[in-house]
């Protein structure tokens, strides 16, 4: 039977950009495919104006790398997208860092992996324990675009829990400590005397990825000497304002972490 457990969810990008439709594909009911029957359920998605299947796979499971890279080979020759949803909770055991790392580090930059800001897109189902292992991930050359299903937390220690993982975390956690701490963007989760300034740069900056959420937490942290170059671009983009998860959480001094804007619901609780 072609697309096994084939569930499509829309993933809202900024109104500027073209609204991205992926499926969840579960890697583990693939045990008999080939890469001609990759290529068939391929087909039929780009039938439908799926833009990419994310791929479901626990750890543990035998067929793993063998389906995998023939799902890759199938994609690539199809002009495909895919990408990973590491799934913690129905494997073995939860996904061990270094297995990560070296699916991501294998994977993510050929043509055929899904890319959102210059990165390759990752996402998880659940592994809120495992929160930390994502410092490591992603960095260096398995740096990644992450947007990690966390939701058996609850949508504010989620978010909490991505702190310094999520693109912009590490701006929030800059921009706040200097008195800036913008609702759309942040939640601050500390308040205290403001640090004092550095000197202003005058350099601006816009959010790489369009979102006008963001667009403060740029021109704040690049004109005081933050520009992360994934978060922040110094050309600007056109922007589109999305709903903040935590619309009054912030204030105007603090430590903070990432409130990330709220994303098109699903029609199941996969990840995307």
């Amino acid at each position: 039977m072609l697309l096994p457990l084939l569930l499509v969810a829309a993933v809202f990008w900024p109104a500027a950009q073209a609204k991205a439709v992926f499926a969840h594909f579960m890697v583990g009911n693939t045990g008999s495919f080939d890469t001609a029957k990759w290529a068939a359920n391929i087909n039929l998605a780009h039938q439908a104006h799926i833009d990419a299947f994310a791929l479901n796979i626990a750890y543990g499971w035998a067929d793993n790398e063998k389906q995998v890279q023939h799902a890759f080979d199938a994609a690539a020759n199809a002009g495909f997208k895919l990408f990973f949803s590491f799934d913690y909770a129905g494997g073995d055991k939860p996904w061990p860092l270094k297995e990560v790392r070296t699916l991501t580090r294998t994977y993510g930059h050929p043509a055929a992996h899904y890319q959102h800001s210059g990165l390759p897109l990752v996402s998880t189902f659940e592994g809120p324990q495992q929160a930390d292992d994502w410092h490591t991930i992603n960095s260096g050359d398995t740096r990644c675009f992450l947007v990690p299903d966390w939701s058996s937390l609850g949508a504010g220690p989620a978010r909490a829990a991505a702190n310094g993982v999520d693109n912009f975390g590490s701006i929030c956690n800059f921009t706040c400590a200097y008195g800036y701490c913008p609702s759309g963007a942040c939640m601050c989760t500390n308040k205290g005397a403001p640090r004092k300034k550095p000197r202003a740069t005058s350099v601006k900056g816009y959010p790489a990825n369009g979102d006008a959420n963001y667009a403060g937490l740029c021109s704040f942290s690049c004109n005081y000497g933050f520009c992360e170059p994934y978060s922040c671009s110094l050309t600007p983009h056109s922007t589109c304002l999305q709903k903040p998860m935590f619309p009054r959480a912030a204030s105007t001094w603090g430590s903070a972490s990432l409130a990330a804007p709220t994303r098109s619901p699903t029609a199941h609780p996969a990840p995307l």
